[in-house]
């Protein structure tokens, strides 16, 4: 994956990744920093939990100040359990709704004042599943599936704020 298949003009823009210390969230990250984006990745394993609204907060803020604004905010954060619903104990339920969901929510929330100033952009993380539910990660299909549905909703809201939602 290049900068280019991406579509970032990555040089000197400001970035903040939530999910970007593992897995396509740190891949994003460090193409975007050999491309010259100044980059911030935060997840649990550095205190930020996508499902606490102050964390999710307190990060947008404290990365827009270290980096005199934010141009694209990604969350690439997520949860994936294969299990049959049946079989599903509802606290693993409940933590991919949070994650996958919620999560998402608290992240453009907290984006769009900054992103407005900037005529910035959000990405937030689907998956081919969002398609089809697809039996033994029916929650994950699910929240996918309501993703897209968001970043469908937030480009009609948000264009008025010059604001790009991918």
């Amino acid at each position: 994956l290049s900068v280019e298949q991406v579509g970032i003009h990555a040089q000197g823009k400001r970035v903040l990744i939530f999910g970007g210390t593992a897995g396509i969230g740190k891949a994003l990250s460090d193409i975007l920093s050999q491309a010259g984006a100044r980059v911030i990745s935060r997840s649990r394993s550095n205190g930020c939990d996508i499902t606490e609204w102050a964390q999710v907060k307190a990060a947008t803020d404290s990365a827009a100040h270290e980096l005199g604004g934010l141009d694209l905010v990604v969350n690439a954060a997520g949860m994936l359990v294969k299990r049959p619903l049946g079989d599903s104990p509802v606290d693993e339920i409940n933590q991919q709704i949070q994650v996958n969901l919620l999560g998402a929510a608290w992240v453009a929330k907290a984006a769009h004042g900054e992103l407005k100033k900037t005529r910035g952009m959000l990405i937030q993380f689907a998956s081919s599943s969002y398609t089809r539910g697809r039996g033994d990660y029916v929650i994950y299909s699910a929240t996918k599936a309501a993703i897209v549905n968001m970043t469908q909703g937030l480009c009609d809201e948000w264009a008025q704020d010059g604001i790009r939602v991918n």
